[in-house]
């Protein structure tokens, strides 16, 4: 390559200003060729010593002059030049753009320091905005595609702000494609290349993703099952997992937990309600030592709060929830975490729950009994059915056993209030003198102080010999404008 005409030419026409004033890449298809083009840049002093070589797929580190550049992992690489038009840059390059497997673009990347093969959960909305308008303009397409698929998608600007990783699974928030890019997603072979080259370039050297989704919120609050019936899928790879027996994992606080996206609902806005939870529960066990404390769990779902308390050692966390699929995921979960689960009843969520539920018989009390005395911490003892049968269970086993039961949540929204007196009645089983209560519930926030006050006079109604008093009241998030879920802590004391 005739490196002194480039360098020659660009000191005629290019001041140091206008180097800054744009930013063009060469989309350079064939990798081998990525150390010769550099090398032909800065010698033309045209290479963008700021911006990153990078590929669809990864981000390598920043060039530098002393670097020795390794080609990123793809097919498609994009190298950042100096410029102030594109018809300038194809006579500074004419030799360079001459070869097939090159060409020139406009980049239009505002994020100048991002590495998109990392192992973070959730990139900046200005990272992810530069990225994906970099796939879209990479993409094998003929003109008329161009014009007709992917310029209304970089004219509208309708770019996902924000996703999570949850291995195999990448989730956006709801609605995070807009109208301009359906005729995209109606084109199998682009609808593939897109999300292929996606899955790739936020994918980690951790883990593998294979499936795309946008997340919704639960269609029916008042469904007891918490299902995520709006969940839409968008890609799978060919021939991975189907969306309905996907499962999917994450780590928060050190405790994994694992789901099935098209069957429970995960939200990662309750990690610091977890901790507190978690810092709580590690309290307990340092104030009722030498004795091991339990909790009950009256929502346990796939384990939100429940692996909080079996990671403080509790002796044991009796579970309850409905639908199960969460009592997989806790299941699963459980293992992954090295803690002990056994179920010990099955019970139909679509059939009414019987009206005097059955207590625990004598060999079951035993076999759990036998159960906590072989294994003396972080055992979980699951019970797939209605959480009204849970005071009943409890005193058959407390009649075999103590229960220092030292805390019981409630965590399910928009109300827990139906379990309020199965709560107390466990407080009265438990062999603390004290059970602190955690009772989750959505408040509107001009009636937060007047929600903590009326949950404080209706759980010491439900129980005038016991002493209610209220310790605690967690903003956890929002839940929609102007509603706070919270978690209101109150301590149920017996007298002595």
């Amino acid at each position: 390559m005739h490196h002194n005409q480039y360098n020659q030419h660009h000191q005629q026409t290019q001041s140091p200003e206008q180097k800054s004033e744009q930013r063009y890449a060469l989309v350079v298809h064939d990798k081998s060729k990525l150390k010769t083009i550099k090398v032909a840049l800065e010698q033309a002093k045209l290479f963008d010593k700021q911006r990153r070589i990078s590929s669809v797929a990864t981000a390598s580190a920043t060039a530098t002059e002393t670097e020795t550049e390794t080609a990123p992992q793809s097919s498609t690489v994009l190298v950042p030049v100096l410029g102030t038009s594109v018809d300038l840059l194809r006579v500074q390059l004419q030799q360079i753009l001459s070869d097939p497997f090159i060409e020139i673009i406009q980049d239009n990347s505002q994020e100048q320091d991002t590495n998109f093969h990392s192992s973070k959960k959730q990139v900046s909305s200005a990272a992810l905005k530069s990225l994906i308008p970099r796939i879209l303009k990479t993409l094998q397409v003929t003109p008329n595609q161009y014009s007709t698929l992917i310029t209304p998608i970089l004219d509208a600007n309708q770019f996902p702000a924000r996703y999570q990783i949850y291995p195999p699974l990448l989730l956006f928030s709801a609605s995070s494609f807009g109208p301009a890019w359906t005729p995209l997603f109606t084109s199998p072979s682009l609808n593939a290349a897109f999300f292929n080259a996606l899955l790739r370039a936020v994918s980690s050297p951790n883990y593998t993703l294979s499936h795309v989704a946008e997340n919704a919120p639960i269609a029916d609050i008042a469904d007891v099952l918490r299902r995520p019936s709006r969940l839409h899928p968008l890609y799978q790879i060919p021939e991975s997992t189907p969306f309905d027996d996907l499962w999917v994992s994450t780590t928060q606080n050190g405790v994994a937990q694992m789901w099935a996206p098209a069957h429970t609902m995960f939200s990662r806005g309750n990690v610091s309600e977890k901790a507190r939870v978690l810092n709580l529960a590690k309290l307990s066990v340092q104030q009722l030592a030498p004795i091991r404390p339990m909790a009950v769990d009256l929502y346990a779902g796939i384990g939100y709060f429940t692996f909080s308390y079996a990671r403080a050692s509790f002796a044991a966390v009796f579970c309850w929830d409905l639908n199960p699929w969460s009592i997989a995921g806790l299941h699963r979960g459980s293992y992954l975490n090295s803690f002990t689960s056994a179920q010990f009843a099955t019970h139909d969520a679509s059939s009414v729950p019987d009206k005097d539920p059955p207590v625990l018989n004598t060999s079951e009390s035993l076999a759990i009994s036998q159960f906590l005395l072989y294994h003396k911490s972080q055992a979980l003892i699951v019970f797939q059915e209605d959480n009204q049968r849970a005071h009943e269970r409890l005193r058959a086993l407390a009649a075999i056993i103590p229960l220092p039961i030292a805390h019981i949540n409630l965590g399910t929204l928009p109300s827990t209030e139906l379990a309020w007196p199965t709560a107390m009645a466990i407080c009265t089983l438990s062999s603390c003198r004290s059970v602190a209560l955690h009772v989750h519930a959505n408040v509107p926030d001009p009636q937060i102080q007047s929600w903590t006050d009326e949950t404080l006079r209706n759980l010491q109604s439900l129980d005038p010999s016991v002493s209610v008093t209220f310790t605690h009241l967690e903003r956890i998030k929002t839940y929609a404008p102007g509603i706070w879920h919270v978690c209101g802590d109150y301590l149920v004391t017996k007298q002595p």
